[in-house]
């Protein structure tokens, strides 16, 4: 995932090694194209300094009828945005917008859906 923290553009890569996932962050500067993060991936990936990561989750998912209207348009932001990234060929950019943003808040809907049926979505 490629976003921008001011002044700067970061890059956050993410691995699962062992069933343990672990991250990295990059600084880029400048805003980096696809193929420059292509490049970097392949040049740099295994000199990554991988940090363990640490889960935050909440033991309740409940959530506000206004953080839920949020978290559904932000899910369907995120999915026009892909498909416009996938329509120009931006597909390195529309798989990182899946991977960043859209399985998290699928997962978030499907743990809130669970929850509000009972059942157990570990």
């Amino acid at each position: 995932m490629v976003y921008f923290e001011d002044p700067f553009w970061v890059g956050v890569f993410e691995r699962i090694e062992n069933g343990e996932l672990s991250a990295a962050k990059v600084t880029f500067g400048a805003e980096p194209k696809d193929y420059e993060v292509q490049e970097f991936i392949n040049k740099h990936y295994y000199h990554l300094q991988f940090r363990e990561y640490v889960n935050l989750s909440v033991a309740s998912p409940q959530i506000s009828e206004s953080e839920f209207l949020n978290l559904t348009n932000d899910f369907y932001f995120h999915n026009i945005w892909a498909a416009k990234k996938l329509l120009r060929g931006e597909l390195w950019s529309a798989k990182m917008c899946v991977d960043a943003y859209l399985k998290n808040y699928l997962l978030k809907m499907i743990e809130l859906y669970c929850y509000q049926e009972g059942r157990n979505y570990s």
